[in-house]
């Protein structure tokens, strides 16, 4: 039978049946076969209906399908049936009030209770679904043939969305990503669709949700107490491949969580719309002038398209404008959990686009607008941050990214305007020209950096500073340390981090106190991690005394000293391993004088006291030495100590020259570390100190 002409035999034959439902009611069933029907976005095919009037329970109705297929396709329902058994007749109705339907989808068989309604004037077959169990919720569909163009609606009223999954499970199934396991636990929904024309048929669709709850098995994607609205409108093309129209949603209360973010609903509504384009042979959907707006936290436009089956594939999207602190805490804050920047207060607003071709990210480009960003632990700070960063997958395609901000710190050392010049391409940053760093009164420069496979395990960087002269007392300021006097320069060479330790291809050399230090073998191991630890030697020679005393209340001490510290090891900060030693050059010339002061806390520190009266040390204020020098191997939280050279009861840290002369000579060879770097803070900073 052909699809246009099923309307009019069906009518013939509820026509008939009303006007001689009784003369013919021992006649035997009448078969009808309308073969294939259908709509605007749906079609069945495999219809037949079969008319019994001598039922021995009334007059019966069985109405099967084969195949229905919904969104041209998209929603497949196989062997179809509707019985009616003991139906009612009259010029304006027929009327079944006690069908049952039954039907196979996503391959499990479902079925209840339909009550079905013929009207002759108006052409319409109706179906109600009542609701089973709690609510009070109906669905009704319902077919109209007006001027030759079927309609087609469906209303829900107030249903519970938990006896939907079933339904829907099928369709998430064909989608990416694989996991589309959704548990719908509460909500009711409340929708109108209707469908109407042959050859260019027009669907729309509205919708409503009400404190919707749902969550998927792997706890990616979770909704609490959601309230969404959607509507649709559609077109089908004449040759019925391709659908356009318009959609837009509204979020407008409850929370949505889609892995790490979480969005509150009630606080931040969110709502969009786009015009769409779907073509239904490959499953693809297309997305056109899209625009979506969260209250006080975003907005953007753009395009995108994809399919089905193989999720998102192009993509164009304009934010237009990103709020902070909202964008961050909304945005952001889940994505950076587990990384240093994970807590911060953000201030400012950006805009930004995004491109993705082939399902990859291609570019992506950031307008910073004078961004203020604050770490919450006070590691770090930057102030008035712009300019602009691009982001390209294919180095080829790469636009140079320029960033400055007018000042902030890292751990307390404070830095002027900055400006740095960028390549930022695949998982690749580099500084494409040298970078001038005002800080602590000098300035770093930057010759190069690298950072390679940024976001992996397997982050690599690499780096090459001058530390143009800082000031020390700024420094020390910054880092909680005593006040030092004086400037520190040097060379940072070929600094490289991988696999989570931080090395140096070479010494790194500085000049401080008037002498020389260098650095060799430096090691850092995790050092964002919760241990860090940190392995070197270190080596100072020909440092002014008199400059390192002015920093530690020690007392006044002229002439040089060297220093070697090897070995050194630190965990968290705090040394675990090194052996140490300090002493006079063995070349050194200048004046070697020791004020009463220092003389005191050296003689605390050694244990014994110094080879003079306290009576004769307050007649003098200053003492000549010949040199001085003290060691100490640390293991295991204890200190073996040594001085310049032995004696007879101990071992020399000063040997005193001329006269008034002053040894000062140590006893103690072991002490505890921690006891003893207690003991000592206490006494520089009050000036008593004793050690046992």
């Amino acid at each position: 039978m052909k699809r246009c002409c099923w309307e009019i035999r069906l009518a013939a034959l509820i026509i008939a049946l009303s006007i001689g439902a009784t003369a013919v009611a021992q006649s035997d069933p009448s078969l009808i076969e309308l073969a294939a029907i259908g709509g605007a976005g749906w079609s069945a095919n495999g219809v037949t209906l079969t008319v019994d009037l001598a039922a021995t329970s009334g007059p019966a109705v069985d109405l099967r399908a084969r195949e229905i297929r919904l969104l041209d396709g998209t929603i497949v329902v196989t062997d179809l049936r509707i019985q009616c058994a003991g139906f009612s007749v009259n010029l304006r109705h027929v009327r079944c009030p006690n069908s049952r339907y039954s039907f196979t989808y996503g391959g499990a068989q479902r079925g209840g209770q339909i009550e079905l309604e013929y009207r002759a004037r108006e052409g319409t077959f109706s179906g109600v679904f009542p609701q089973q169990g709690a609510g009070s919720g109906t669905l009704t569909l319902s077919l109209r043939d007006i001027g030759g163009e079927t309609q087609l609606s469906a209303v829900g009223s107030e249903l519970l969305v938990s006896r939907f999954a079933p339904y829907l499970q099928p369709l998430l199934a064909t989608m990416k990503p694989s996991e589309t396991n959704f548990e719908l636990a509460d909500g009711t929904l409340s929708f109108t669709v209707r469908s109407e024309g042959r050859r260019a048929p027009h669907l729309n669709v509205q919708m409503t949700l009400q404190d919707l709850a749902f969550s998927n098995t792997s706890g990616e994607l979770a909704g609490e107490a959601l309230d969404v609205t959607l509507e649709a409108d559609a077109h089908r093309d004449f040759d019925g491949q391709r659908w356009t129209g318009n959609v837009a949603f509204a979020l407008e209360q409850g929370g949505l969580y889609a892995e790490p973010v979480y969005l509150d609903i009630d606080a931040q509504p969110l709502s969009g719309s786009s015009q769409f384009r779907y073509e239904s042979v490959v499953g693809a959907l297309e997305l056109m002038a899209l625009k979506v707006e969260q209250r006080d936290v975003l907005r953007l436009h753009g395009r995108a398209r994809g399919t089905f089956a193989d999720g998102l594939e192009q993509m164009l999207v304009e934010i237009d404008e990103l709020k902070f602190p909202a964008a961050y805490e909304t945005w952001l804050a889940g994505l950076l959990v587990g990384t240093p920047l994970a807590a911060l207060d953000v201030d400012g607003a950006l805009s930004a686009s995004f491109a993705m071709d082939a399902g990859q990210a291609s570019t992506f480009t950031v307008q910073l607008g004078n961004l203020n960003v604050e770490d919450r632990d006070g590691r770090f700070a930057i102030y008035d941050l712009g300019g602009e960063i691009n982001w390209a997958r294919d180095g080829a395609n790469l636009s140079a990214s320029e960033i400055n901000a007018q000042g902030g710190f890292v751990y307390g050392a404070g830095f002027d305007a900055i400006a740095l010049e960028l390549g930022i391409a695949g998982e690749a940053i580099d500084l494409l020209a040298p970078a001038h760093i005002p800080l602590l009164g000098g300035a770093l420069k930057m010759d190069s950096f690298s950072l390679r496979d940024y976001g992996s395990d397997d982050l690599s960087l690499g780096f090459e500073a001058q530390l143009e002269p800082i000031d020390l007392g700024q420094l020390t300021v910054a880092l909680n340390w005593p006040a030092f006097a004086g400037t520190l320069a040097g060379r940072l060479p070929h600094l490289r981090y991988s696999h989570g330790v931080v090395t140096l291809g070479g010494n790194l050399e500085a000049r401080a106190f008037d002498g020389d230090i260098s650095i060799e073998g430096l090691r850092v191991e995790q050092p964002f991690g919760i241990v860090p630890a940190v392995s070197a030697s270190i080596r100072m020679r020909n440092l002014d005394l008199e400059q390192v005393t002015e920093v530690v209340p020690f007392g006044r001490v002229s002439g040089r000293l060297d220093g070697d510290i090897e070995n050194l090891r630190l965990l968290k900060g705090e040394p675990i391993a090194f052996n140490a030693r300090f002493a006079t050059p063995v070349d050194d010339d200048s004046r070697h004088r020791l004020s009463q002061r220092a003389v005191e806390t050296i003689s605390r520190v050694a244990g014994g006291g110094a080879v003079l009266s306290t009576t004769f040390l307050r007649i003098f204020k200053n003492f000549a030495y010949d040199k001085l020098g003290i060691s100490c191997r640390l293991e295991n939280d204890v200190c073996h100590m040594g001085g310049v050279e032995p004696s007879d009861d101990g071992y020399y840290i000063v040997k005193g020259a001329l006269a008034p002369r002053v040894d000062l000579i140590g006893r103690v060879r072991k002490v505890q570390w921690s006891r003893l770097m207690s003991q000592l803070e206490r006494a520089l900073n009050d000036g008593e100190f004793k050690i046992d």
